[in-house]
């Protein structure tokens, strides 16, 4: 019990994991120190250890060996040692050090017996025979981690392929599909059988493994359908599946399964138990409407989870790519399994129709914590929503990150399948689809990687099977390309490694360095190792089973399949490395990659940022944890005010309302992108709003930035600044409206991700309103995200109106107007003389007018823009205004 309360004390005063910060928080898996040793040879082990991403970056600690303490003061560098006194029996703790006190230790590990590899013994299926008389075997294929069963540490799940498995494009019977839940010591936690109705290949079977409803393990979602049985040996038995015939064989003559009922089951982790089935969306309906009338299409399937709404992962289920595109989102909230939106491109030319890859992926485009999903040469929103096309079509490779660290935001680099594709490779905006660079080949481009193989260009490098040239991130040619077909961080630097086959399947696995050009072999997972040598899956494309952040540091574990077919081989680093970043599984990026790498064509894992910028530029993940983590208890969600189960929740104006707060959301929002002119900048690199992005003003006293908003009714309402201030100070800026100071907002120091919301009350008037706001210090004033409102009906004005008056007269809002070149002066003002000044729209004197009593207009001769127009009479009665001179 000692352990359990230090543990849950240094959580609650290191991680910051137990309140959730305010915007889009994501729930992750909390996990234990990870510790794994390596035996180098002699007297040698290397052993390393999980940094959280919630923990402090210089947070210490201590390693035992035997119980006697390594090292003579606390480890705050990399997390990584080299023991020169060990050996293969020697026994390792890792203590957490808080103020110099030890608060936490982790469990006692002894060394890998084999050197850098793991043999995790399996459990293989018996062969069979089909109906069509073909004898079948099993070995392992694809794989994916969650925490089952909810002690902080990784497990697998493991899908068995039978050897008759099958391309959708050809006909033949196939063994069943199973399912696997597995420690990593071998202890097999369940077998789901999938049966006789779901078809064995590697375009059937995508199955997702998240801690759906939050309860600190994780649950699989998987196709199912009649004959699919469960951990427990039972059949399916709840929703739809509980009048299903699972003695019937819906596999026509061909093999394939174009009829009866399908299902997606939720399945519980610590044992593979059925939780709950419902009807499978998108359904097959039509074969034909999918692009061919046999069963190739109608069954071609992708699926990840995603973090749609910014904290609870959803599981998203898709049908079809090359023609007809159909997309559900369900969640699972630990009773019911329920459809979230659902997506359908059933038409020819239009938004994703035809516009799918061979994989997908999921990104934080807007930097709101809530995923889109990549399609390859289309996007849809986290509500399921259209976002945009490039047109090019179908592709067989897929890769989303920051690629090019000098732009905005992350980037897809896609290789394409049609030869007639106006680009044969191409990388675009991962937000807008804006294509940024690539060429046509006119070819069949079967494979493309993105990589950081080059440390003396900035960003990621590129290349695919079409050209022999790897590219820069804005596609300078380099030099002759490597291998096209994983990447792994594996020694210690901070660039990757590649991960290929070494010869015809089936294949050992070999790791590579690209040294400017020069390739070095670093590993080969050959014959070597005997019962612990490792090959490739999926045949030509020569994957791993799963290559994933599972064990140490940050660096990256493979698993393989053992050449015997009845145990995976998992290999760790023995390299040791100067760079301390937590573990890459709490890069929100990552751990969803993880989650769609077992997906059709796999794709290697990604980051989220851009690494090669050093490690102390990582960015500190949103994150709360979940989950026992080797002694913690299971937190609570809380809601967005801290409340364990509370219903507070964010509002479209960035303010946590409802619940224990008392507060009301707010009814209208302006963006901070929608200003009519000021002195910054429009950017989207610092997350964390809302819209597409935020003004960034000038960083001097005065800088201005000036909204028009258009109100329905005249009202008194709060209006709210949502600005981010990552200066040395406070950041002032005076407000007015319509001319008319009404106070200043005074945004506090913080970071440039931290968006706090600010509020005062305006008096709005009937019709269109200018609200300016103005800089006060020296820095200038913070990144402007949005402006909210109280009161409904406020939105986006028009910056172009010919007269609003900044100055407003009492009955007298119609004083000037400006009309084909010519200022009109109305009312008493067209009889005065009077003496008009022109401004810029920064407040610079551009022009000086006399107008006299007996005319009521000027001739203005005004290139196009936006100005201010001051006039007085004699009397001294100064009034203001603006134009907007449109030539």
């Amino acid at each position: 019990m000692k352990t359990l309360f230090k543990k849950a004390i240094i959580s609650a005063v290191l991680m910051g994991a137990l309140v959730v910060p305010a915007f889009a928080t994501r729930y992750l898996e909390n996990l234990d120190r990870g510790v794994v040793a390596v035996h180098t040879g002699g007297s040698n082990v290397f052993v390393s250890w999980r940094l959280l991403g919630t923990e402090p970056r210089n947070l210490g600690f201590n390693l035992y060996r035997d119980g006697t303490k390594l090292n003579s003061s606390p480890i705050t560098g990399a997390t990584n040692y080299e023991d020169k006194g060990g050996s293969i029996t020697a026994s390792y703790v890792v203590k957490t050090v808080v103020n110099g006190q030890e608060v936490e230790e982790s469990k006692p590990v002894k060394p890998f017996d084999t050197g850098l590899t793991k043999r995790i013994p399996l459990d293989r299926p018996a062969g069979g025979t089909t109906p069509d008389g073909v004898d079948y075997t099993y070995s392992p294929n694809d794989g994916s981690v969650g925490d089952l069963d909810g002690d902080g540490q990784w497990d697998i799940v493991l899908k068995w392929d039978p050897s008759n498995s099958k391309d959708n494009a050809h006909s033949g019977h196939t063994g069943n599909v199973y399912l696997d839940g597995i420690k990593l010591d071998g202890t097999q936690l369940f077998r789901i059988d999938l049966g006789r109705n779901i078809r064995a290949g590697a375009h059937y079977t995508q199955f997702v493994v998240a801690d759906f409803d939050l309860d600190g393990k994780a649950e699989i979602i998987v196709k199912t359908a009649p004959g699919t049985k469960d951990g427990l040996g039972n059949y399916l038995s709840t929703g739809p599946a509980a009048n299903a015939d699972h003695s019937k064989d819906y596999r026509n003559s061909g093999g394939y399964v174009l009829d009866g009922p399908e299902y997606l089951t939720v399945f519980r982790g610590t044992d593979g138990k059925e939780l709950a089935t419902v009807n499978y969306n998108p359904g097959r309906g039509r074969v034909s409407d999918w692009g061919d009338n046999y069963g190739n299409r109608v069954d071609r399937f992708l699926a990840t989870a995603a973090w749609l709404d910014g904290k609870k992962p959803s599981a998203v289920m898709q049908r079809g790519y090359y023609t007809r595109m159909a997309i559900a989102a369900w969640d699972w909230d630990g009773t019911k399994l329920t459809q979230k939106w659902f997506y359908d491109a059933n038409q020819a030319g239009k938004e994703c129709f035809g516009q799918g890859n061979h994989q997908l992926s999921v990104a934080d485009v807007y930097g709101n914590g809530r995923d889109v999903i990549i399609q390859g040469s289309c996007a849809i929103d986290s509500d399921g929503k259209f976002m945009y096309r490039t047109g090019l079509g179908h592709g067989d490779a897929l890769h989303v990150t920051d690629i090019d660290p000098s732009r905005p935001g992350l980037e897809v680099w896609q290789v394409l399948e049609d030869k007639g594709a106006a680009y044969g490779y191409e990388m675009h905006d991962a937000k807008t689809g804006e294509i940024l660079w690539g060429a046509f080949t006119g070819t069949d481009n079967g494979r493309g990687m993105a990589a950081d193989v080059d440390p003396s260009t900035p960003g990621l490098e590129v290349w695919s099977s079409a050209e022999s040239t790897i590219f820069s991130a804005t596609g300078k040619a380099l030099g002759s390309k490597p291998s096209v077909n994983f990447r792994i961080y594996w020694d210690g630097d901070l660039q990757d490694e590649l991960l290929d086959a070494t010869g015809s399947p089936p294949s050992s696995m070999k790791i590579e360095k690209y040294n400017n050009g020069r390739i070095d072999r670093i590993l080969t997972t050959d014959h070597r190792y005997g019962q612990f040598s490792g090959v490739a899956n999926n045949w030509t494309k020569a994957n791993p089973v799963l290559v994933a952040d599972i064990l140490g540091d940050w660096r990256e574990e493979m698993i393989l399949t053992a050449s015997t077919n009845d145990a995976l081989i998992l290999y760790t680093t023995k390299e040791p490395t100067q760079h301390r970043l937590y573990t890459l599984m709490h890069d929100p990026h990552y751990r969803a990659s993880i989650s769609w790498q077992n997906t059709a064509y796999n794709q290697p894992p990604h980051l989220g940022f851009y690494l090669g910028a050093g490690v102390e530029n990582a960015p500190t993940p949103d994150i709360a944890l979940v989950g026992a983590g080797g002694g913690l208890p299971v937190i609570e969600p809380s809601d967005c005010a801290g409340v364990p189960g509370g219903t507070a929740e964010m509002d479209q104006c960035g303010r946590c309302v409802g619940g224990s707060t008392g507060l009301s959301a707010c009814a209208s929002v302006v963006q901070g992108e929608d200003f009519c002119e000021g002195d910054g900048v429009f950017e989207d690199i610092n997350g964390g709003f809302l819209g597409t992005g935020y003004f960034n003003l000038h960083n001097e006293t005065g800088t201005k930035v000036r909204y028009s908003v258009n109100v329905s009714i005249a009202t008194k309402t709060p209006m709210y600044l949502r600005a981010a201030n990552g200066g040395n100070g406070p950041r002032r800026m005076s407000v007015s409206v319509n001319g008319n100071s009404v106070g200043d907002f005074n945004t506090p120091v913080g970071s440039w991700t931290q968006w706090e919301v600010e509020e005062m009350e305006v008096e709005l008037q009937e019709g269109g309103n200018f609200i300016v706001l103005t800089s006060l210090d020296a820095d200038g004033g913070p990144n402007i995200d949005l402006l909210g409102f109280a009161a409904a009906g406020i939105n986006k004005g028009n910056c172009e109106e010919g007269s609003v008056s900044l100055v407003p007269l009492k009955n007298d809002k119609n004083s000037l107007q400006f009309t084909g070149g010519e200022l009109r002066f109305n009312g008493k003002w067209s009889g005065e003389q009077l003496a008009v000044k022109i401004f810029d729209i920064k407040g610079n004197e551009l022009k000086v007018f006399e107008k006299s009593a007996q005319t009521s207009s000027l001739k203005l001769n005004l290139s196009q823009g936006i100005y201010l127009v001051e006039f007085k009479n004699n009397d001294g009665v100064k009034h203001q205004s603006k134009i907007a001179v449109n030539n």
